[in-house]
C-alpha cells in the first residue's frame, strides 16, 4: 500500500528535483573546468528546486524533516557562493590580484568540502527513503526484516563518509535515525523468534536511544517546553515503532513467561525495589492504542464471542533451540525427542484467549496451514466451517512462522472474518507502516 495520493507524488518529485540538482553541482565540482561561473548556475537551479520542494511539503513527512536538515545547510552554502570575493573572481575581467585569487581558492575549496559532505549525506538519507518506502509497500504480505538489516548496515557504513562541521547536527540526526531503526528491526526479529532474552536487551537499546535523541532535538529547537515531543515525523513514527514492538513482546511472552515469573515489561512498588505483579496487569498498564496488542486480541475475542482466540507457532523451523517450556503443545510437553520439539508437538501455543483446552483442535489448524502456504504466506487469511463438528477456524499470518487462530462453535460470517483479517493486519504491524508519510 503506497500512502501517497497523487497530489503527494508530485511532492516526492520535487524531492527527487532536489537530489538531481545537488548531483548536478557536485558533478560540477568534480568535472568543470570554468568552475565558479558554472556553480553559481548550478547553486541558483538548487535554490530553486528547494523552494519548490519545501513548497511542496506542508504537513510533517520524513521528507519535510530531510528539506529542513538540508535548507539549514544551504543557508551557509549559499553565503559562500555568495561572498562578495567568490563572485568577484568569478565575474571579474581582468587579472584578479594574488591575494584576492588566494581568497577565491580558499573559498571554492571550503564550499567543495561542504558540498562533497552534504551531497555524500543526502545520499544516505535518499537511501534510507527506500528502506522506509519499501517497509510502506509491505501491504499484506510480511516484511523480509533480515533483508532491511543488510541495507542498514551498508548505510551506517555509508554516513561515516560525512564529514564536515557544518554536516555535523544533520548527520548526527541521520546516524541515530539509522541507528535507531537498526535496533527496533533486530528486535522484531527477535520477538518473532520468540527469543527474549535478546528481544529485551534491544528494546532496552531502542529506548535510549529514542530517550537521548529527544534531549538533542529538544535542545536544538530552542524556547521550546523540554516536556513537549520532538516534531520531527521521523523521532514520532520511530516512537511508535518502539511501542508496537514492546507491545508485540508482551503479547508473545504474557503465557510462556508467567510461569517462570519473568516479562519483558518491569515495574516497581513503593519503595522503589523491583516487583513481580500478574503478567496481565503489567499488560493493562500499557496505554490504550492500537499498539497494544493484548488489548486488541482480547476485545476481537468478546466482540465476536470466540471460543478460542490463539496465536500459534511452528517451533521446528526457529533459527534456534526452542526452550518455551511453558508453553502449550500438543499433547502436553512433557517429553523431548533429543530435546527437541518435533512434528504436531512443534505446533506451540503462544498466546491463548480465553484459557480453554484447544490442543484437541491443532491437527484441524495444522492441516488448514498446510493446506493454504501460499496463501497466508501472501498474507491472506483463510476461514474453514468444518460441518462434521460444526466449528468454524479462521486462520491468519502474522509473523514469520507465527499464525493468529481464531475458532467459533458456529458458522460465522463476513463480517467476522473481515474482522479477523483486519487483527492480522494489525498484528503484522501493516497499520503502523501504513502511516509511514515519506
Amino acid at each position: 500500500m503506497i500512502y501517497w495520493e497523487e497530489e503527494k507524488e508530485e511532492a516526492t518529485k520535487s524531492f527527487s528535483f532536489v537530489a538531481h540538482k545537488l548531483d548536478n553541482v557536485a558533478r560540477t565540482l568534480r568535472d568543470e573546468q570554468d568552475k565558479p561561473q558554472r556553480l553559481t548556475e548550478k547553486f541558483l537551479e538548487l535554490e530553486t528546486a528547494m523552494q519548490r520542494a519545501i513548497k511542496d511539503f506542508r504537513t510533517p513527512s520524513m521528507y519535510q524533516d530531510a528539506l529542513a536538515d538540508f535548507g539549514k545547510i544551504m543557508a551557509v552554502v549559499k553565503s559562500l557562493w555568495t561572498h562578495k570575493d567568490f563572485i568577484e573572481f568569478s565575474v571579474s575581467k581582468t587579472s584578479p590580484t594574488a591575494s584576492r585569487q588566494l581568497k577565491a581558492a580558499q573559498q571554492q575549496a571550503n564550499l567543495e568540502n561542504i558540498i562533497y559532505g552534504v551531497h555524500s549525506w543526502f545520499l544516505t538519507k535518499r537511501s534510507l527513503f527506500f528502506i522506509y518506502r519499501n517497509l510502506n509497500n509491505s501491504g499484506k504480505g510480511l516484511p523480509h526484516y533480515e533483508n532491511f538489516l543488510v541495507e542498514l548496515n551498508k548505510l551506517s557504513v555509508d554516513i561515516t563518509s560525512t564529514d564536515h562541521h557544518l554536516v555535523h547536527t544533520a548527520k548526527k540526526h541521520l546516524t541515530t535515525e539509522i541507528s535507531l531503526l537498526t535496533q527496533l528491526i533486530t528486535a522484531q526479529i527477535n520477538v518473532q523468534n520468540l527469543q527474549m532474552k535478546e528481544s529485551l536487551v534491544y528494546l532496552y537499546k531502542s529506548k535510549s536511544i529514542l530517550d537521548e535523541w529527544k534531549v538533542a532535538l529538544q535542545q536544538e529547537a530552542q524556547g521550546t517546553n523540554q516536556q513537549k515531543q520532538p516534531s520531527r515525523f521521523s523521532y514520532q513514527w520511530l516512537h511508535l515503532f518502539y511501542s508496537a514492538v514492546l507491545s508485540k513482546s508482551s503479547l508473545y511472552f504474557l503465557e510462556g513467561m508467567g510461569g517462570i515469573g519473568r516479562f519483558p515489561l518491569t515495574a516497581t512498588d513503593s519503595s522503589g525495589e523491583a516487583s513481580n505483579p500478574e503478567p496481565r496487569q503489567l499488560v493493562s498498564q500499557l496505554p490504550k492504542s492500537d499498539f497494544n496488542f493484548v488489548q486488541q486480541v482480547d476485545t476481537f475475542s468478546s466482540r465476536t464471542e470466540a471460543f478460542s482466540v490463539s496465536i500459534m507457532i511452528e517451533s521446528e523451523r526457529l533459527p534456534h533451540h526452542f526452550e518455551g517450556v511453558t508453553y502449550e503443545c500438543y499433547p502436553p510437553l512433557y517429553d523431548f525427542e533429543d530435546n527437541k520439539l518435533r512434528g504436531i508437538k512443534s505446533w506451540v501455543a503462544v498466546f491463548t484467549q480465553p484459557k480453554k483446552a484447544v490442543l484437541g483442535h491443532w491437527p484441524n489448524v495444522i492441516n488448514i496451514v498446510f493446506e493454504n502456504r501460499e496463501s497466508l504466506d501472501n498474507g491472506e487469511a483463510t476461514q474453514f466451517y468444518d460441518r462434521k463438528v460444526e466449528y468454524t477456524y479462521m486462520v491468519g499470518k502474522v509473523e514469520a512462522l507465527m499464525y493468529l487462530v481464531a475458532i467459533y462453535k458456529k458458522k460465522e460470517g463476513e463480517g467476522t472474518f473481515r474482522e479477523f483479517g483486519s487483527l492480522c493486519h494489525l498484528l503484522r504491524m501493516g497499520k503502523l507502516y501504513d502511516s509511514i508519510k515519506l
